[in-house]
């Protein structure tokens, strides 16, 4: 690993949407509001604007590595009609100036947010939630040298767009740490144990 490749990543971590970004939790495992409708039988859409195609397919990866996790019956399904899906993917280059790899904001059915702040949690239920991939950081193969590490980034947002907080838990894929990867000595690109367990408390997961 490269001098810049570490000093990349510990910036990431301190800054980016993954990592403890100023009022995220880090000890709760699922937010105290939810996503309308639980998360069994819904749909999610892919922008076809994406700045690279990868984005869709590592995207749907994201999702695959949810459904059913665990025995749960979260299931999502793609669909190509925005207005029917409850997660929505992005993928820009939105800059580095932004502080973040990922980030998933919560909206209400008029489409104005529920959420304070980037990082922050939501202040009441949603009905869809947008998931954006920064592709100023992700495209960089010495920050993400393998697919798979971009893949964790749209699971790990996913898992926020069903109603997850971040995790205490050291290497669970919603642990706050955009370098999980990096830390837990191998590539988290899904669902481990502690997300799994928080999952089945989902509504509709059961």
């Amino acid at each position: 690993m490269t001098i810049n490749r570490i000093l990349c990543v510990l910036i990431l971590v301190l800054t980016a949407q993954l990592g403890l970004s100023a009022g995220a939790q880090t000890n709760a495992a699922r937010y105290t509001y939810e996503l309308i409708g639980g998360v069994a039988n819904r749909q999610y859409w892919i922008d076809p604007a994406m700045i690279n195609p990868f984005y869709g397919t590592l995207s749907r990866n994201a999702v695959s590595s949810w459904n059913y996790v665990g025995g749960t019956l979260i299931s999502f399904a793609e669909t190509t009609d925005r207005t029917q899906s409850e997660e929505d993917f992005y993928a820009m280059a939105y800059g580095r100036d932004k502080d973040w790899v990922g980030v998933t904001v919560m909206r209400r059915a008029d489409g104005t947010g529920v959420v304070a702040c980037v990082g922050c949690i939501p202040f009441e239920n949603w009905v869809y939630a947008e998931i954006s991939l920064n592709d100023s950081w992700l495209a960089d193969p010495a920050l993400y040298p393998d697919s798979r590490e971009v893949q964790s980034v749209a699971a790990h947002e996913f898992g926020h767009g069903i109603g997850l907080d971040h995790t205490n838990v050291f290497c669970a894929l919603m642990w706050p740490d955009t370098s999980n990867f990096l830390a837990c000595g191998s590539v988290l690109y899904a669902p481990r144990d502690d997300d799994i367990q928080h999952a089945r408390t989902l509504p509709g997961a059961q």
